[in-house]
């Protein structure tokens, strides 16, 4: 094993005690019973700590006269299951999920956030430094990357290889349940490409500059956009839906305070 290599090792697994120290480890964010839902879900998110985050966001509402029941969610498939059996009455939520189930369940979009002035981001499509991957020689590449839905194949060829004429179903997709993960699993050598949003690669580089310079990119995503908020309709009187409206576009301690919770900078009104 190359220095080089062991000393990647070791920043990865300086990053995953970090993450594990701050709270997130195995534990599980409990459900409420009772009273008013406010879910959560974004694997894109530089945020990477479930726990606090939950913490801070009930702290915030409570104080803010919202008595919700703050969850966020790690993984897709607790998100999805628990929004078909306790719809939530608002919810922040990726773009593709609210487009595939905005009429079913009956989701009406409210605002979407902003991070440096932008309501998108974009992926980078990574690759080891060592590799000699092109955008031609792509075929039978694992690539690791988080959920974009049942047809996250059509999904990530409209987001990226549709304008290099690249066929998805020619790579091997693994899905992590966090942006971070697919970082960590290329710079541990065990996926040859990662899908990986710039902040994540910018926040983890600046934590371990070795995985950034272990890492290079051969293209980058179109503009996605950021998770939007959403409102069950039907499940909140239309007073609240504008008292949350207000509160989120504040510029009061309160609204700088619950950007600094969920790692955003601003809101903007949504419109499809």
């Amino acid at each position: 094993m190359t220095r080089h290599r062991q000393l990647l090792i070791f920043a990865i697994f300086l990053s995953l005690f970090a993450f594990l120290a701050d709270g997130t480890g195995n534990k599980k964010v409990t459900f409420a019973d009772k009273g008013e839902k406010f879910y959560y879900f974004n694997p894109d998110s530089p945020q990477s700590n479930m726990v606090r985050l939950k913490q801070e966001m009930d702290n915030f509402l409570k104080q803010a006269n919202f008595p919700f029941s703050f969850t966020p969610f790690a993984r897709f498939s607790d998100f999805d299951r628990l929004s078909k059996v306790v719809p939530p009455n608002f919810v922040l939520l990726p773009q593709w999920y609210f487009e595939k189930n905005r009429d079913k369940m009956q989701f009406v979009p409210l605002l979407v956030p902003t991070r440096n002035g932008s309501t998108s981001y974009r992926k980078l499509l990574l690759t080891s430094k060592q590799s000699e991957a092109t955008l031609t020689t792509l075929t039978k590449k694992t690539l690791a990357m988080t959920f974009l839905g049942a047809d996250g194949g059509s999904q990530l060829t409209k987001l990226l290889f549709a304008q290099h004429n690249i066929n998805v179903d020619d790579l091997n997709i693994v899905v992590t349940p966090k942006d971070s993960d697919a970082l960590f699993a290329l710079a541990l050598g065990q996926v040859e490409m990662a899908l990986v949003s710039e902040e994540n690669l910018t926040n983890i580089g600046k934590v371990n500059p070795i995985i950034l310079e272990s890492v290079r990119s051969l293209t980058e995503s179109i503009p996605i956009s950021l998770p939007i908020l959403c409102y069950r309709k039907g499940a909140i009187p239309q007073e609240k839906i504008e008292e949350i409206k207000n509160l989120f576009l504040g510029s009061n301690k309160k609204q700088i305070a619950i950007m600094d919770i969920l790692q955003f900078d601003g809101w903007q009104e949504y419109y499809n």
